[in-house]
């Protein structure tokens, strides 16, 4: 049953006013810096917690750790999510009066929360983001935990009711059911501190929440995840060793249209002088119309309609649950740019999306000439600024526009730096102007990514999040992640307490 408290605070939700919190509500003071504990997480067996992972954080100066968790741990019978047994919470028990004895703030997170995780394993029987059913079962839990630890102080523990909410999430729906599950575990403990991951991979706060001060808001440390999450063979291929800064990169092709206004925005040329321009299109979704223009004038257009039995088009499939067809475009897109003009917009007027295999341009003497190939990747290309500049190379570089395709001054000279900085850290400026408690709650490169990149990535994620006082946790202590027993090879490793600690990687997160 869902008290009143949280029927009125979904109601004002519905309403797109959000209430104030109670200024009772207790907020961090210090920058956390931590780690994930994986003893309980679902991977690792269920087993106990290690007193030494909480004699580790204080001996080097940490003071967090986030305990991701699955509710499946504490049932009964596995097959009835709503049968809570409370003998089986003692780990937990024994982890937070551990945090309590060696002075580590615990944030508890459902990893696996009834009706939603982004981990494998059993499906859930409803999804809590659409199920009534789900919602009540994801709030009895978490009424649950409120209860048992009510008497925690809350500057000892943080409840952080879900991980990584589903990317296509619309924020309403989210914002609605992390909001009940605050109203619930206020109703208990009315100071407890909640924080709710972000959306879109954490990458975006979630703006219906800034106005409660007692509900903080976490992002990840996970990207590129071509650096983070390097393999070195991938689906049967060799791959090549990750950069980082990561340079001569072909940019994000895709151009969204109306239908997807999160990703809607110019692709932006700057070019030498006058010349042709020639475009080469790939896939297209739906009934795409592309309008090039400079200086407020249009200098072409073409209409991309996936046509089957035409020999420009080929792979053509509809989809009756998006109302469109995709196919892939085999001709060109062909235009001059005049005398006095150094700058192309690309926009799709209309249409779901479409991407580019190639951009070349030629001077009109065709003396001089560039040619780039681009990647698909939904990500919006207002973070960078395509250049044809110099005819120096075949691959053009980076400069930054906002959401309109303007120039934005580049923030910072090291490149590494820049990306983050407008990839993840930009989002949350934001939040943390509005005084709203930010922090990323997990990051940190895999184990097949080189040592030294390792390093050279969090450092500048570290900087970052220094710059704007926002906390950090590694997805790991111990394991591939972490700075115990990684298992690299390409590290020397100093004995504590019969583990293999990266003495370098954990002078790093010191510093920080």
């Amino acid at each position: 049953m869902i008290n009143k408290a949280c029927v009125f605070f979904v109601g004002v939700i519905l309403f797109g006013v959000l209430a104030v919190a109670d200024t009772s509500v207790w907020r961090p003071t210090e920058r956390w810096r931590g780690f994930n504990l994986q003893d309980a997480h679902w991977k690792h067996g269920w087993i106990e917690f290690d007193e030494d992972d909480f004699r580790f954080m204080k001996e080097f100066g940490f003071n967090f750790a986030r305990l991701p968790l699955s509710y499946r741990r504490w049932l009964k019978d596995p097959d009835d999510w709503e049968s809570i047994d409370p003998a089986k919470f003692a780990f937990l028990d024994r982890a937070i009066a551990l945090g309590e004895k060696y002075g580590i703030h615990i944030m508890v997170n459902l990893h696996r929360a009834p009706g939603y995780t982004v981990a494998g394993g059993k499906p859930e029987p409803a999804s809590l983001w659409t199920s009534a059913e789900a919602e009540r079962v994801f709030l009895k839990h978490w009424k649950f935990i409120a209860e048992r630890y009510r008497n925690v102080p809350p500057y000892r523990l943080s409840f952080n009711p879900v991980n990584e909410p589903a990317t296509a999430l619309d924020e309403a729906t989210y914002a609605r059911v992390m909001s009940n599950a605050v109203s619930v575990i206020r109703s208990v403990t009315p100071e407890r501190f909640v924080v709710v991951d972000g959306m879109g991979g954490d990458r975006h706060p979630v703006s219906m929440l800034f106005a409660d001060k007692g509900i903080g808001q976490a992002t990840r440390g996970y990207i590129p995840e071509a650096v983070s999450q390097w393999k070195p063979v991938r689906d049967g291929k060799e791959q090549p060793l990750p950069e980082w800064p990561r340079v001569g990169r072909a940019p994000a092709g895709v151009i969204a249209g109306p239908s997807k206004p999160h990703l809607a925005a110019p692709l932006v040329f700057l070019c030498g002088g006058p010349g042709v321009f020639t475009f080469h299109p790939s896939r297209v979704s739906g009934d795409c119309v592309l309008v090039a223009r400079s200086g407020g004038r249009e200098l072409s257009r073409i209409v991309l309609l996936p046509k089957e039995n035409d020999a420009l088009w080929k792979d053509v499939k509809s989809y009756k649950k998006w109302n469109l067809s995709q196919g892939t475009y085999c001709g060109k897109w062909k235009f001059q740019l005049p005398e006095g003009m150094k700058e192309v917009s690309i926009v799709c007027e209309s249409g779901d999306w479409m991407d580019f295999s190639k951009v070349e341009y030629a001077t009109l003497d065709g003396k001089k000439h560039v040619s780039t190939p681009f990647y698909h990747r939904f990500a919006p290309p207002v973070n960078f600024r395509q250049s044809l500049k110099g005819w120096a190379g075949p691959i053009m570089g980076f400069y930054p526009v906002d959401e309109k395709g303007k120039w934005d001054p580049i923030r910072y000279n090291d490149p590494g730096k820049e990306y983050l900085y407008r990839q993840v850290v930009k989002a949350w400026e934001t939040p943390i102007a509005k005084d709203v408690f930010s922090f990323c709650g997990e990051m940190g490169p895999e184990q097949g990514t080189p040592h030294n990149i390792q390093l050279s990535l969090l450092e500048d994620y570290l900087q970052l999040f220094k710059e704007r006082n926002m906390g950090w946790a590694v997805w790991q202590l111990r394991g591939e992640t972490g700075v115990m027993d990684s298992m690299r090879k390409d590290v020397d490793y100093t004995s504590w307490r019969g583990h293999k600690l990266d003495w370098e990687m954990l002078e790093l997160l010191q510093r920080y």
